[in-house]
């Protein structure tokens, strides 16, 4: 993949939020990152690089990141007409991020005239939440321990589509796509929780897909009173499509990956002291962006299931890719 197209978000940076974290009392600290590549290949290539949002520590409200690119390539060679296209879109919300892929590669042939052409298309999204929250129940003790527990969602969708007229190899079709999730929380003494899942797809004839499935994901941590926690969710989308003609004939592939809220806060399920018993008068209020842990991320627009989306995005690929053999 071209090196414009990597990912953006590196594990330096929660070492980062945790030293300042560390060294900061009410300080308020909160990132964002938004990240978005495109990459359309033909006989020639149309590359558009990454754009990139960030906001650190800063004193006005936590404003949502959102970054797109686009790369459309058409080439007509000899008989050959080569389409290459992929969009991608990275956004970050407090609480919430959420990414889409779509790439897609078409060639079609009359004769044996054009070498071999190929088309395709790859697209990256990546984005980033950060925070800090001071954990406190009123009235205890400083340093007293609390059992925490907590969930979040993932939700996302692949679709992958691929057609080959053509008996001439080495003639092929490929697509795949991919997506990655990150969820942690670090206190002054170290790791609370981390959780990384990972899933891929591949087109074998059918769409193939193994590793983790979307959905909800609880997790368990202990952190004492008065204590800074830095939490931090960062995902990852890809698509690629490609295709190739040794002769006469059509060849179209495409890739989607649509994650809605890619991750989604889920907020705290329950709070037990040292006794087992539970507590309700905590807070977990992020200092940077103003987000209540303690409770799900409600997006303040509705927002469309994943699946139709995907379907829509297909069928309008072949539709375009028809229209083209056409």
């Amino acid at each position: 993949m071209d090196p414009c197209l990597q990912h953006p978000v590196r594990s330096a940076l929660l070492a980062l939020a945790l030293v300042a974290a560390n060294a900061a009392s009410a300080q308020s600290l909160y990132s964002a990152e938004a990240s978005a590549g495109a990459n359309a290949i033909g006989f020639g290539s149309v590359v558009q690089p990454p754009t990139r949002q960030l906001s650190n520590n800063s004193p006005v409200p936590f404003n949502p990141l959102i970054a797109t690119r686009e790369a459309n390539l058409t080439d007509n060679a000899a008989a050959a007409l080569l389409v290459g296209r992929s969009t991608a879109s990275a956004g970050a919300q407090a609480g919430a991020i959420r990414l889409q892929t779509v790439a897609s590669g078409s060639v079609s042939a009359g004769d044996f005239s054009a070498p071999n052409p190929n088309a395709s298309g790859q697209a990256i999204a990546s984005a980033l939440f950060r925070d800090v929250f001071i954990f406190n129940v009123a009235g205890a003790a400083a340093g007293a321990a609390y059992t925490v527990s907590a969930r979040f969602n993932i939700d996302a969708g692949s679709l992958l589509n691929a057609t080959l007229v053509t008996a001439i190899p080495p003639s092929f079709v490929s697509a795949s796509s991919e997506w990655r999730t990150r969820v942690s929380m670090a206190g002054d003494s170290g790791w609370l929780f981390q959780d990384e899942r990972q899933s891929s797809c591949q087109w074998v004839g059918s769409m193939v897909c193994s590793g983790a499935t979307p959905g909800p994901v609880s997790v368990g941590f202990t952190v004492t009173n008065g204590s800074r926690v830095v939490f931090q969710m960062s995902g990852t989308a890809k698509s690629f499509a490609g295709a190739l003609l040794a002769g006469p004939g059509s060849a179209h592939a495409e890739s989607v990956v649509d994650m809605g809220h890619t991750l989604a806060w889920g907020g705290v399920t329950a709070v037990v002291d040292a006794a087992g018993q539970s507590v309700g008068n905590f807070s977990m209020v992020g200092l940077g962006s103003g987000v209540d842990f303690r409770l799900p991320f409600v997006s303040a627009v509705p927002e469309p299931s994943p699946v139709p989306l995907l379907l829509a995005g297909l069928a309008t690929l072949g539709w375009l890719s028809r229209r083209r053999r056409r």
